[in-house]
């Protein structure tokens, strides 16, 4: 049978574990001293990144979007929906978009006292042309003052490169979270300049916002632009026959025919279909303008 340890035995054999350990103490503390230098190296050679956050929330209101359906339906113009979906998650997937981020990258700004496009900053500071030195096309792009056209083979290869830096999943420049329980969004771009973080931040939610909220009224706007052009044209016809009316009358003053009377009818009864039809118009035009109004979605900046 095997005996068991006592506590006089366990204590013996701490004690010699820390007589050991303190007679080869220097040992232990060059290790430490090794592995902290690696560390604090490794710390000090890694590039600095600058972070440049900011929280949003978006404001949309969905019973106007009900009010303005109805009245439109009634006019068989439709309301010109965005097909409805989860708002957070097409506003993520829009703010990855080249759409957007195209706009960003091909604006300009200053950054280290040199004013050139966005894209130029990237490849200047992440020192693309290094890596294309042994290409010809990429040896010394730049994207000069615009943006790439469709049949751009070597700009739109750049620009697919700088697009994968900002949104890559790994380690991609940019992030953006929404809080599912507040709705609220952050936004954050890191890079190795201050000042390229921040405008590439408020670029981002600038050309993000815009581009949401001119997405979500573009139907609606077009079915407004149709109701305007209707009451101009009603609004024309309907003076032409005012006017026809008015001349009918003036000949008609003094020697009344029947087949006069019958005439000056007919015009009566165009003009009073034509007076109820343009108010009709105005009404619903006047009403689909004010809830296209208020049902505008709205971003607000909170940080």
């Amino acid at each position: 049978m095997q005996d068991e340890l006592t506590l006089k035995e366990l204590i013996l054999a701490i004690q010699d574990y820390a007589r050991y350990f303190l007679r080869k103490w220097y040992w232990f503390v060059l290790g430490a001293l090794v592995l902290g230098g690696v560390f604090f190296w490794n710390a000090y050679k890694a590039p600095v990144n600058y972070a440049a956050p900011l929280t949003f929330m978006l404001n949309q209101e969905k019973e106007a979007s009900v009010g303005a359906g109805a009245i439109l339906g009634s006019l068989g113009l439709g309301g010109g929906g965005d097909g409805g979906g989860n708002t957070s998650l097409k506003l993520l997937e829009l703010g990855k978009s080249r759409q957007v981020l195209g706009r960003v990258l091909f604006d300009s700004a200053t950054v280290d006292g040199k004013t050139q496009l966005i894209a130029d900053h990237l490849i200047d500071i992440y020192g693309y042309h290094q890596e294309w030195e042994e290409s010809e096309a990429l040896k010394g792009f730049y994207f000069g003052d615009k943006m790439p056209t469709t049949d751009d083979r070597t700009g739109n290869r750049v620009f697919k490169s700088l697009h994968s830096k900002l949104v890559s999943e790994e380690n991609g420049l940019m992030k953006m979270t929404v809080n599912e329980l507040s709705g609220l969004f952050d936004l954050r771009v890191k890079t190795l300049r201050p000042e390229l973080s921040i405008v590439l931040t408020e670029g981002i939610y600038s050309q993000l916002s815009e581009y949401f909220v001119t997405a979500s009224v573009s139907g609606k706007e077009k079915t407004l632009r149709q109701l305007r052009e209707r009451a101009d044209s009603v609004k024309t016809e309907l003076g032409v026959t005012e006017a026809r009316l008015a001349r009918f009358q003036d000949r008609s003053s003094r020697v009344p025919l029947r087949q006069e009377t019958v005439r000056g009818q007919e015009l009566n009864r165009q003009v009073l279909i034509l007076s109820t039809m343009y108010a009709e118009i105005v009404k619903n035009r006047e009403t689909a303008a004010f809830l296209l109004a208020s049902e505008k979605p709205a971003f607000n900046l909170i940080d």
